[in-house]
Formats: structure tokens, C-alpha cells, sequence
């Protein structure tokens, strides 16, 4: 069921459409969601691109095997293994924030 129920028709020249376009684009939103973020005075965003959404879930998948180390820590079934693992974990995981900064910065 649709929440918004006020429909309204705009009328824009080929500059104002293009700048809507762009930020469409930019932001990867549809236009109705740019008009309403710009009414708001929301930021409208760029869209991240893949290889920071790839970082973000390779980060999120270590971040489940330091916890799951952790959680073993915490239980004392923890080994010399495990925690070489975590430091391998970490170490990997701060050299790839520090190549995206590299990228992205």
C-alpha cells in the first residue's frame, strides 16, 4: 500500500532534467527519491562503488572469525593456532583498509 498519496507533476527545462538525471545517477536513486531527499535537505550521496562493497564483506567475514576466536578464548579452549589466526586476521585486515585508503583517499 503506498504511503505517499500526494502525487505531483513537475515540469523541468533539458538543464534542470539533466541535473536530475545526474544525481540520479550519482546517487543511484530514482528521481522521486532525489526530489524528495533535495525537499528534506537530506545529502544525497554517491553510491559506493563494488570494490568498497567487496572490502566491506570480506572485513564482515574476518570480523566473524575473530569473534568466533573470541568466543573460544572466552570458553578457554583457546590455542597457540587460534591466535595466530587472529593475528593473521588482523594484520589482514588493516592492510586492506590501508590499500583502500590508498584507492579511495
Amino acid at each position: 500500500m503506498r504511503t505517499r498519496k500526494r502525487a505531483v507533476q513537475v515540469y523541468l527545462n533539458e538543464k534542470e532534467y539533466e541535473k536530475l538525471e545526474q544525481l540520479s545517477r550519482f546517487s543511484n536513486i530514482n528521481h522521486s527519491t532525489v526530489i524528495r531527499k533535495l525537499i528534506t535537505g537530506q545529502e544525497i550521496r554517491e553510491r559506493p562503488n563494488m570494490d568498497f562493497l567487496s572490502l566491506v564483506t570480506e572485513i564482515s567475514h574476518l570480523g566473524t572469525n575473530l569473534n568466533q576466536i573470541a568466543y573460544r578464548a572466552n570458553r578457554m579452549d583457546l590455542t597457540s593456532e587460534d591466535l595466530t589466526e587472529a593475528k593473521k586476521i588482523l594484520k589482514d585486515v588493516q592492510s586492506k583498509i590501508r590499500a583502500a585508503w590508498r584507492t579511495w583517499a
